[in-house]
């Protein structure tokens, strides 16, 4: 049984593959570049975009059968193309799981996300409109991630369970600081989230619901 990565070569997505083949898994990751992935013999690297149709359908067709999927991809620093896009991603993948019979779903959402029924960080209400004004590309990000938060919600027919990492840095596996004035001005590592995420693909019971994280039915 192997496990497909969608964003496998950032931040986060390059951790989730290197933890998961250290731990014995088989991996398949979808990526624009298979050259900034390691070679390794458990290790399935296709070529392709997110944009492609066609592209996630094919991911769960290789010769490995999928028990799981981890997608912490996102838009591009400075993308500005109106074109929707991850709320497409999520429908193909949704699509693409039950023609396969894929039913765990693990997906990272923005630390800025709204989320109905979750509380918003105090530093949302100050930092979201400066993100939105600034000609970045963010205020794409910012409704898409939103939007995606609440498709993800209406799911009934697949066992997912979402995260809302705050600021994410480099450090030691593990590693979470909080910051002292608000306290919810907290950091997470890569290594720490890769971790959360594959016990997520892998151990329905490991993660648990403490208002960051969304468990699914």
């Amino acid at each position: 049984m192997a496990l497909l990565v969608l964003g496998a070569t950032g931040g986060t997505g390059s951790k989730v593959v290197a933890l998961a083949l250290a731990e014995g898994h088989e991996v398949v990751a979808l990526v624009r570049n298979p050259a900034k992935l390691p070679s390794h013999e458990r290790l399935t690297a296709l070529q392709g975009s997110l944009t492609d149709p066609h592209a996630i359908d094919n991911a769960m067709s290789c010769k490995k059968k999928i028990a799981a999927v981890i997608n912490v991809a996102g838009r591009r620093p400075y993308d500005k193309d109106p074109s929707p896009l991850m709320p497409v991603v999520l429908e193909r993948v949704l699509e693409a799981m039950r023609k396969h019979g894929v039913k765990r779903y693990v997906h990272q959402l923005g630390a800025a996300t709204r989320v109905e029924g979750h509380a918003d960080a105090p530093w949302m209400s100050i930092i979201k409109p400066i993100l939105t004004w600034l000609p970045l590309g963010a205020d794409l990000a910012l409704a898409e991630n939103d939007k995606v938060a609440t498709m993800i919600k209406d799911i009934t027919d697949v066992d997912w369970i979402c995260t809302r990492p705050a600021f994410i840095r480099d450090g030691e596996p593990g590693m979470v600081l909080r910051g002292v004035d608000p306290p919810t001005l907290a950091t997470i590592t890569f290594e720490a989230l890769a971790r959360w995420s594959l016990d997520a693909a892998f151990d329905p019971e490991s993660p648990t619901d403490d208002g960051r994280n969304l468990c699914g039915p």
